[in-house]
């Protein structure tokens, strides 16, 4: 499962990417169980369904991780912007009081 969030990265690249990634790992997987012989003990059919399907599950999770870091990366680079923002707001306040205080002196 992936939650995907617009706006983010700049651009819709990164989300066919992960799309295009996802079905590739989803028919891979298929055509793995689909190529199966029929001879084989169940014990060991098991045993190999088990592994691609955890195989599949680790690929997912690894994708899903990369877009969840590239959205941290993407955040963080927001806080800091919207932090220096503020700075700059508050200087620019300050001043402003500033300038207030002596035009409004009673000399």
């Amino acid at each position: 499962m992936f939650f995907l969030v617009s706006g983010i990265h700049g651009g819709a690249g990164w989300r066919s990417e992960l799309v295009t990634k996802e079905s590739s790992i989803t028919s891979q997987s298929h055509a793995r169980r689909s190529h199966r012989s029929t001879g084989r003990n169940t014990t060991y059919d098991q045993l190999l369904n088990a592994f691609y399907e955890t195989y599949d599950e680790a690929n997912r999770l690894a994708l899903s991780l990369n877009r969840l870091k590239g959205l941290n990366n993407w955040l963080e680079n927001k806080v800091k912007d919207l932090e220096e923002e503020l700075y700059k707001t508050n200087e620019d306040l300050e001043h402003l009081g500033l300038i207030y205080k002596n035009s409004s002196c009673s000399c």
